[in-house]
């Protein structure tokens, strides 16, 4: 069945894109391939695995390539694409200085492009107007509503979805319980995954609502839908995620409150001070005191351990640091004796900075900052919390907060590379010059 859905994947893109209109075809098929498609892998030799990431890109880009080829003549590259072309394409410099050889630097190059370059690059073509941005984050509302009653479902019973769909459990089960009970896993890669993507869409919900861009859907009112959204949150039991949306809320309230644009440019900033100090040598001793004292020793225990595994693995990465290891396992420090890894990857800086050295991780820094960046130095904070520059506000936090989980975590989610290419060309396209007329507030999207 796994291998199936992966197939079929392809041809199912083709039908959004020839029976719905070409933008909301390419955000439809990035959230509905994010949240359902199965955590497997084909195997085909010569080329990357046909996994789920691949499966999502492809499908995306072949019906781009039939349905709007003219779109793609028009693109245009800007100073601000050039993070991700960095990010892109610097894993082959990585395999030649590492003795990899030309077919693992292709072979790098085009999985980074599949992974990661494809979701931004189809958010860059389908974001030209405020509405677009607007659909934007209501359909990541969408796509938190649709994964509340699966949640729950999960929560209950435990993650079993996945299992009675595809036939196999897609993470160890034992990490699935928390707090006494079970936290959903659904059809994403563990159950953090999960936690942080209930955070920015519930965030996003509930400012949305707060703005008046939307009132009812589906014919429930937001208010209960924001509402169930947030409860969910909390039973997904991740405290990285929970904390993450604490603060995301705050820093809404606060930027509102206050017209400020400050608190998104240090949110902006966040990630790459957050690297800067660690590979300076912060130790995070004193975050480790902090959740142990204030939260939960066994989640100090847990942040404790990856502080440690990140140290080892910084004193790896400083034999080689601009381009790093490669792929294939280099990136992780080995025993003398036994020659298995001392260490284990979670946080996603860490493994892109091991793999691709401090110019691959800075570029993807970039990546996520610089849409950030652009909507504090462009939205005027009045604007906030209005019915056209909302939808920006919510997803420039939402990129934000998402960036400040890849510290601790490790798996991508292809929907906020496609946010952050349709952020950049949101504002590449002028921002709001003329826009507010198109938009109507209140109305049900459903």
């Amino acid at each position: 069945m796994a291998e199936l859905v992966l197939i079929g994947w392809v041809p199912l893109a083709l039908v959004l894109f020839a029976t719905l209109p070409r933008a909301r075809a390419a955000l439809a098929g990035v959230i509905l391939a994010t949240l359902f498609l199965p955590m497997a892998s084909i195997t085909i030799a010569g080329l990357p695995d046909y996994d789920k990431s691949n499966a999502t890109s492809l499908g995306l880009l072949l019906a781009v390539v039939v349905f709007d080829h003219g779109r793609l003549a028009r693109f245009r590259f800007s100073r601000f694409d050039l993070p991700m072309l960095v990010f892109c394409t610097s894993p082959f410099a990585t395999s030649l200085l590492n003795g990899l050889g030309l077919y693992d630097g292709c072979s790098s190059v085009m999985l980074q492009v599949l992974r990661w370059g494809v979701p931004y690059f189809v958010g860059r073509l389908y974001c030209e107007s405020a509405r677009d941005l607007r659909e934007m984050a209501i359909g990541l509302v969408m796509g938190g509503m649709v994964y509340v009653p699966l949640c729950l479902w999960e929560v209950r019973m435990s993650p079993q979805l996945h299992a009675q769909v595809y036939g196999f459990h897609q993470h160890r089960f034992a990490q699935s319980r928390r707090f006494g009970g079970f936290r959903p896993v659904v059809f994403m890669q563990h159950g953090i995954m999960v936690g942080i993507w209930m955070t920015v869409t519930s965030m996003t919900a509930l400012f949305l609502w707060r703005a008046g861009v939307l009132r009812r859907m589906f014919g429930l009112p937001m208010g209960l839908i924001v509402g169930t959204m947030l409860a969910t949150c909390v039973l997904c039991k991740s405290l990285g995620a929970l904390l993450l949306l604490a603060g995301g809320i705050v820093l809404m309230a606060l930027s509102i409150r206050l017209r400020t644009r400050l608190l998104v440019f240090l949110l902006a900033l966040l990630p790459s001070g957050y690297v800067a100090t660690r590979v300076l040598g912060w130790s995070g001793e004193s975050a480790v005191w902090v959740i142990e004292t204030y939260v939960d020793p066994a989640r100090a225990q847990s942040l404790g351990s990856r502080f440690g595994y990140e140290e080892l693995q910084l004193e790896h990465i400083a034999q080689r640091p601009f381009f790093g290891w490669g792929r294939w396992g280099r990136d992780r420090p080995r025993s003398e004796t036994t020659g298995q890894p001392t260490t284990i990857t979670d946080s996603l800086w860490v493994l892109l900075m091991g793999q691709f050295g401090l110019v691959g991780m800075g570029a993807y820094l970039a990546v996520l900052g610089v849409p950030v960046f652009l909507t504090a130095a462009r939205l005027d904070p009045a604007r906030y919390a209005t019915a056209a520059g909302a939808p920006a506000f919510c997803l420039a936090v939402a990129l934000g907060v998402y960036a400040a989980d890849k510290l601790t975590n490790g798996m991508p989610n292809p929907v906020l590379m496609f946010v952050a290419g349709g952020l950049n060309a949101f504002w590449l396209g002028g921002g709001f010059a003329g826009a507010e007329d198109e938009l109507e507030s209140g109305e049900d999207p459903s």
